[in-house]
């Protein structure tokens, strides 16, 4: 007996891994798999001494999207980490480490400009710390050796401080009982060009936020796995009121 082979059509294969958006506004790239979970709960009845159900109930019904932002961005990660909380504009202090070589007591210019008060002095090990006046002087953004301290000529220092970053931004969050709902869109490219949309009308953040940095040694992209959940919307009909899919 032969058997007949299908092949897939290669117009309808599923090109990298889509888009996401948070009330119509474009959120990210997504990485890796997004899996799209939809699990229905049901109570069956029997009716006298049948073995068979005549009749099922559903009782509980659930839709999650899982995925992983494929980029680190606040105005982004916001969503994932549970919050309305608005992204503050800098400018914001941030810290800066770098090391730099000691000769005799010529000035050297750290790489930025450090914030008033922020400097520290260590050796490499930072098992050290070098104690300002005694055995370095700062000035006009300057480390200075003093011949008589502990700072050996020709020495390599480790310098912190902090510089005021214009382009920063911040989010502050935690501590707070309720979680922003959205509408969630996510659209999923073919090779012919064609689309798959998936709507959850309303959607929370449900995950354990994990935020790896990985180096770039690995060859691979840091991404950070989010997942979201959805919840009825009261305002449309009864089995119409968690999600749609729209195919072209």
């Amino acid at each position: 007996m032969s058997m007949r082979r299908t092949m897939a059509d290669p117009s309808k294969l599923l090109l990298g891994t889509g888009e996401l958006y948070f009330n119509g506004v474009f959120v990210g790239t997504l990485g890796d798999a997004v899996t799209l979970t939809h699990t229905p709960e049901f109570a069956e009845q029997r009716g006298g001494d049948m073995l068979s159900a005549v009749r099922a109930v559903k009782t509980k019904e659930e839709v999650m999207l899982e995925a992983s932002l494929a980029e680190f961005k606040l105005a982004n990660l916001k969503y994932a980490l549970g919050t309305s909380n608005a992204v503050e504009d800098g400018p914001f202090d941030m810290i800066r480490v770098e090391f730099i070589t000691l000769n005799g007591t010529t000035p050297v210019t750290l790489g930025e400009t450090a914030v008033t008060g922020t400097v520290k002095v260590f050796n490499t090990t930072r098992s050290v710390q070098y104690v300002v006046t005694d055995d370095y002087t700062f000035a006009t953004n300057q480390v200075t050796r003093v011949a008589l301290g502990d700072i050996t000529d020709g020495q390599v220092v480790l310098v912190e401080y902090k510089v005021s970053v214009a382009a920063a931004t911040r989010l502050v969050t935690g501590g707070a009982c309720d979680v922003p709902v959205f509408q969630l869109d996510f659209v999923h490219k073919e090779c012919d060009s064609s689309g798959i949309q998936l709507t959850i009308y309303r959607a929370y953040a449900a995950t354990e936020l994990e935020i790896p940095f990985n180096t770039r040694e690995s060859g691979d992209f840091t991404v950070h796995n989010i997942a979201f959940k959805g919840l009825a919307d009261t305002n449309r009909l009864p089995g119409k009121q968690l999600f749609e899919m729209i195919q072209e």
